[in-house]
């Protein structure tokens, strides 16, 4: 596949019909161009959007009319994206959240360092990898500073999943399949990210309903570890049970506490052992934390999942 770089923005269809008839077998690459397009500048070329392998595009609002205008584009493997000076939060990213996920084809997004904070750009990088198969490419473009004084950047993430993106910080560039493929050789990704640690509380559902979980805390070190102390009720009467499950990576991953004391609230010698096991910790992009495990107790296995708030 034949793809055209344009470093030149279309000036109307009467010149995009000419680059058709300039390059008939070709798809275009507008990664590039030195002014981003505004979603709206992007209403001429909606009808070959099928041919547009790359955009640099800027977003306002990114309110459902602006990103509507965007979704003739989803067969892009290059994507520059800029936000405008105007106060966005997170929650005002679901428009934007679904246009990103069609992009099943893309290969890299590149990001001006600073242009809004970590949070956010967390929230756009998960739309992105969330179902792929293979790592998707994210750099972190460094804008040129007047002055001696050189910023280190900082990356500090909630629930990234490192296996299924690579970070990269670079100076700014023009990127295509062949920079990109000399890019990938000769840099390698970020290994200074940061995980932020959150406490969660709140309640677990049992499966069937058969006894009661509580969460009094429990604190989620991405990859590493879940520290957690739990409350409930079973026929035997009230119990508590903390620990430390660790991360293992087998099984795409999992965090496993083996044999922890089940202490019963009524009966003081009484204690018996669970060990437990998180299929999923993850925070969603609300900021709350979602929980699916098993617990495994006398030989028998009860399902637990829930939704945790932030504490």
């Amino acid at each position: 596949m034949d793809i055209h770089d344009i470093n030149i923005l279309p000036n109307g269809i009467i010149e995009i019909e000419e680059l058709l008839k300039q390059h008939p077998s070709c798809h275009f690459n507008f990664a590039n161009i030195k002014k981003p397009f505004a979603p709206s500048e992007l209403t001429e070329m909606s009808h070959i959007g099928y041919l547009i392998k790359g955009l640099n595009i800027e977003l306002d609002s990114c309110d459902s009319i602006e990103i509507e205008e965007l979704y003739p584009f989803t067969e892009i493997e290059f994507l520059r994206l800029n936000f405008t000076n105007c106060q966005l939060f997170i929650e005002d990213l679901s428009s934007l959240q679904y246009w990103l996920m069609e992009l099943t084809n893309l290969k890299v997004i590149i990001l001006e360092y600073g242009q809004k904070d970590n949070g956010f750009f967390e929230v756009i990088i998960n739309s992105l990898s969330r179902c792929r198969t293979s790592p998707l490419t994210v750099i972190f473009e460094l804008q040129k500073r007047k002055g001696p004084k050189k910023i280190e950047p900082t990356f500090n993430f909630t629930s990234i999943s490192l296996d299924k993106c690579n970070l990269y910080i670079a100076p700014k560039m023009n990127i295509n399949k062949d920079s990109l493929e000399r890019f990938l050789e000769q840099n390698i990704p970020i290994t200074n990210v940061s995980f932020k640690d959150f406490q969660f509380s709140g309640h677990l559902e049992v499966e069937n309903g058969e006894w009661q979980l509580d969460v009094n805390s429990l604190v989620l070190v991405q990859y590493k570890e879940v520290i957690f102390s739990f409350e409930g009720r079973d026929d035997d009467g009230r119990f508590k049970c903390s620990g430390r499950s660790i991360w293992k990576s087998a099984e795409k991953g999992f965090y496993f506490a083996a044999n922890l004391p089940v202490r019963y609230l009524d009966f003081n010698d009484d204690e018996e052992y669970a060990s437990i096991k998180f299929n999923k910790v993850e925070i969603d992009d609300f900021g709350d934390c979602i929980v699916r495990g098993v617990w495994i107790q006398n030989r028998e296995e009860w399902i637990i999942e829930g939704k945790l708030a932030k504490t």
